[in-house]
């Protein structure tokens, strides 16, 4: 009886660790929008970056492609002291975002 148990509880956190993927342990640097944009296709099931992430581009205008990530271990940094992102309106992308350390 205990077996049957065990093995459900088993695959659900199999299911659950499939859905929620921690990566890039040294972090991530986003300079252009097309890094944002193609950040689920190349880093599928990532929604947890450990590192640090730092968004800073003369052509970034939005954040959607990152609003799969809901943790972030290292910081977030947009822009810079003397260079923000010029044509950055929004941080909608990061709405899902419910962790920031650093």
């Amino acid at each position: 009886m205990k077996k049957p148990a065990f093995f459900v509880v088993l695959i659900f956190f199999f299911q659950l660790s499939a859905f929620s993927q921690s990566c890039l342990p040294e972090g991530i640097y986003f300079s252009t929008q097309e890094q944002i944009d193609n950040f689920q296709t190349d880093y599928p099931a990532c929604t947890e970056i450990e590192g640090r992430v730092t968004i800073r581009g003369n052509d970034i205008t939005n954040l959607l492609g990152l609003s799969v990530v809901t943790s972030i271990g290292g910081g977030l940094f947009i822009g810079t002291e003397y260079y923000g992102n010029p044509v950055l309106k929004s941080l909608n992308g990061l709405s899902n975002l419910s962790y920031v350390g650093g």
